[in-house]
């Protein structure tokens, strides 16, 4: 089999690593290689001239437009150190194969293992490549061990630290995948769907195919529900269908939340057309009602797990307040101020405003979102990304090489996001937020 990207030096040796082998194993046209030499890099960049790095947080090499790693150790440890079995092979310039001791037999048996008792712990974006695996090759299976791995990964905590852009990676590359439906399996069978797509898990909860339902939350699980004698209430009967909605009376303690399925329009036309003729204001309860008392048809609770209530201007005001999105400055707002050049620098200022960091991490966690904006420039992404993760901020977005000048938001407002819409802490350097925030 051969390759036409190998570098024309030839004093190192060279590997094609990962999928590309793997795809060439089963028969199929590789869309990426990957190449491994067996020497440090700053012997590869001395034999090719034409190199550079591109790596920060893992040393890659650009060549010709084909990247290059360094082995991690030994081949046989290197392969030992992938993610999955089938992924831990390698070919040489003359075409000889080495393999993970499990990969030729997982790859014959259509078996997705990690390659080693710690693959998912040393990185716990590799659960998201497994799922993206499944879609790239729905006939094969996932390991026993694997689903053990995805689970102590989520039990960690860890999922939540992984960079979004890591696992959106990902998850397009499922979505190009011959099946994308597999990607969902994996992830719920090793309880990795939160917290990167926990609509999806919260979806197991809603039936499949046409029906009835209303959505209802059981009052009496929240007592500080407000304005209770205004809502529509839900009268179930002894096996849990719904008997009648009732409007502002409390006949139960399961109130209708907003959501109607029906299933069919016509049905619904039917019933809206029968209730014409009372020449009053209809209901969507008035609808489900008609139905249920003259057409027999049953309708079943789709039971919220949480409630929010949003039904007055006061608190829909109140939720836009916990929802607002601020733009925060890195350098004398989050970090004790410092610059590029200097004693203290960007290189090695890692002093937090710890008070700041405190404030809005309260706000965040409330439901705000942040957005960190710098005029570092990108160079520093990854570093000032670990150090927000390590302080418990989970920004929205990270702008980095932006002018060393003022911000000007500008920002529409109607009724629905009344004037003011956009607002402007302007805070002496390194001062603390609180008293900013206080309103």
């Amino acid at each position: 089999m051969s390759v036409a990207r190998w570098p024309q030096e030839g004093r190192i040796a060279v590997y094609l690593v990962g999928g590309a082998v793997r795809d060439r194993l089963l028969g199929r046209t590789p869309r990426e290689y990957d190449f491994a030499f067996d020497a440090d890099g700053e012997t590869f960049l001395r034999l090719h001239p034409r190199a550079r790095r591109v790596g920060r947080s893992v040393s890659v090499i650009l060549l010709d437009g084909q990247e290059y790693m360094p082995l991690q150790g030994t081949l046989e440890e290197d392969l030992r150190r992938r993610d999955l079995t089938v992924n831990a092979l390698a070919e040489d310039r003359e075409g000889r194969l080495y393999a993970h001791p499990e990969a030729l037999s997982d790859i014959a048996g259509c078996v997705l293992r990690p390659a080693s008792p710690t693959s998912f712990a040393d990185d716990p974006v590799r659960v998201f490549r497994l799922a993206r695996m499944a879609c790239e090759l729905p006939s094969f299976t996932v390991h026993d061990e694997a689903v053990a791995q995805m689970r102590a990964v989520a039990a960690s905590g860890r999922l939540e630290g992984i960079p979004a852009e890591r696992v959106g990676r990902e998850f397009m590359k499922a979505l190009a995948a011959p099946r994308p439906s597999c990607w969902r399996g994996p992830l719920a069978e090793g309880g990795c769907l939160s917290p990167w797509f926990r609509e999806v898990e919260a979806a197991e909860d809603i039936p499949a195919g046409p029906l009835n339902a209303v959505a209802g939350y059981d009052i009496s699980r929240d007592p500080s529900v407000p304005n209770v004698a205004a809502k529509s209430f839900l009268l179930l009967d002894t096996e849990g269908r719904i008997e009648t909605i009732i409007e502002k009376r409390v006949v139960s303690h399961v109130i209708a939340v907003g959501l109607y399925l029906f299933a069919s329009t016509a049905m619904f036309e039917v019933a809206y057309h029968a209730l014409e003729s009372e020449n009053r204001e209809i209901y969507m309860s008035d609808v489900i009602a008609w139905l249920i008392r003259e057409r027999g048809e049953t309708f079943v609770p789709l039971m919220a797990r949480a409630y929010e209530d949003w039904g007055t201007l006061a608190e829909w005001k109140a939720l836009q307040k916990r929802s607002r999105t601020y733009f925060v400055d890195v350098d004398g707002v989050l970090m004790k101020n410092s610059g590029r050049y200097g004693k203290i620098n960007w290189n090695n200022n890692a002093e937090m405003l710890e008070d700041n960091v405190a404030a809005l991490r309260a706000l965040q966690d409330a439901g705000a979102q942040i957005v960190v904006t710098t005029c570092r420039d990108e160079a520093f992404r990854e570093p000032l990304e670990a150090m927000l993760r390590d302080c418990g901020l989970r920004p929205h977005a990270v702008v980095m090489g932006l002018n060393h000048a003022a911000r000007v938001l500008i920002n529409d407002f109607a009724p629905t996001n009344p004037y003011p819409s956009c607002l402007a802490i302007s805070l002496p350097r390194n001062a603390s937020l609180k008293e900013y925030l206080a309103d």
